[in-house]
């Protein structure tokens, strides 16, 4: 994977294999910036409809464009936030403590996320730190 910056972030670029049966990316687990425990998908979310809308006080997240277009706005603690753009074969590592909203652009897109934790309901915060 190649990382691209993008002021403060790095887009995490897959690489992409076509031929004439279709698309095949990878990313392979060593490369992430922790150990996953955890791996979820979005999908058939509505374009203009958005996932997230909270934070993690514990837990890392990768976010991963698997198909489609999706947004992030991301807000770091007590910091303005940032808008990225995610395409298919883009990631974006989400570190602890930064309130995420993800806009779906596309019809058909998924978005999978690694995560280094199991799923608490107390780790979760709705709204930005300021």
């Amino acid at each position: 994977m190649n990382r691209i910056s993008q002021g403060n972030w790095q887009v995490w670029k897959t690489q992409i294999f076509s031929d004439s049966r279709g698309k095949l990316g990878s990313i392979e687990t060593k490369h992430l910036p922790f150990e996953p425990k955890r791996l979820f998908w979005l999908f058939e979310v509505s374009p203009g409809e958005t996932r997230g809308n909270h934070g993690h006080f514990e837990c890392n997240q990768f976010i991963c464009c698997l198909s489609g277009h999706i947004s992030l706005k991301i807000c770091p603690p007590a910091s303005a936030s940032t808008v990225i753009e995610l395409r298919a074969g883009e990631s974006l590592f989400i570190p602890v403590r930064h309130w995420i909203s993800i806009s779906f652009q596309e019809a058909g897109t998924v978005c999978g996320v690694f995560a280094d934790t199991d799923y608490d309901p107390t780790d979760v915060f709705d709204e930005p730190i300021t």
